[in-house]
């Protein structure tokens, strides 16, 4: 049996996965603080994972982006990198993190956009720093994968948002909690509604995702 750990564990991802997964073990700030290093080996000496989902980040709205881009991207690049050196160097089996939509470039040639694309130019201005720390932890786990042979890998989910998410008009997230409010009187509105609401529908799309990079995972067992 697979020992899982989950660090992020009471996010909105994280919060989620529990319901796929409620045997993993699910870590929280409140437990370790990942920008710091001793804190990641205490953690990972601690639980001796085989299998890490390291879902944690410095997130928020555009307005706290635009304001702090220090902060997200040393905070981000810590956790990310702390987080990894030590799966590494503990021997960890399986990683599987989740990066964001924030890594593509503002403007590309051809739209849709896919994966190759994702050095093809700088990310948004609003979001720049927050995702090129997670556009780094692509090239992080890709060189890990190449050096080491590692079975590891990393999801790119659409926007997300929903029941976890933190919603502050202070952050920029004005808009995304008017949304939740929406959902809920259609909810209210329609209780019988086979139709589940768009926030639904991105949390199903976001557990498949886990699942089907899980299976793939194993399958490299």
């Amino acid at each position: 049996m697979k020992k899982i750990l989950v660090t992020g564990g009471t996010g909105l991802v994280g919060n989620h996965l529990k319901d796929i997964l409620p045997s993993a073990i699910y870590i929280s700030s409140k437990d370790f603080d990942l920008t710091k290093i001793d804190e990641v080996y205490d953690m990972i000496n601690t639980y001796n994972p085989n299998v890490v989902i390291h879902l944690a980040a410095r997130v928020g709205g555009i307005l706290d982006n635009v304001k702090y881009p220090v902060d997200y991207l040393e905070e981000n690049i810590l956790m990310n990198t702390n987080v990894l050196k030590v799966c590494h160097e503990h021997n960890v089996e399986n990683v599987i993190s989740i990066l964001s939509t924030c890594i593509y470039p503002d403007v590309v040639e051809t739209y849709p956009m896919k994966e190759k694309d994702m050095f093809d130019g700088p990310p948004t201005p609003s979001n720049f720093s927050y995702g090129l720390a997670k556009r780094t932890m692509a090239a992080h786990i890709n060189s890990y994968i190449k050096q080491y042979n590692k079975k590891w890998c990393y999801l790119i989910p659409c926007n997300l948002y929903g029941e976890y998410d933190k919603y502050t008009e202070k952050s920029g997230q004005k808009e995304v909690k008017e949304t939740k409010e929406t959902n809920k009187v259609i909810e209210t509105e329609k209780p019988g509604s086979k139709i589940p609401s768009d926030d639904t529908n991105t949390h199903m799309s976001a557990q498949d995702a886990f699942m089907k990079a899980w299976e793939e995972t194993m399958k490299k067992e």
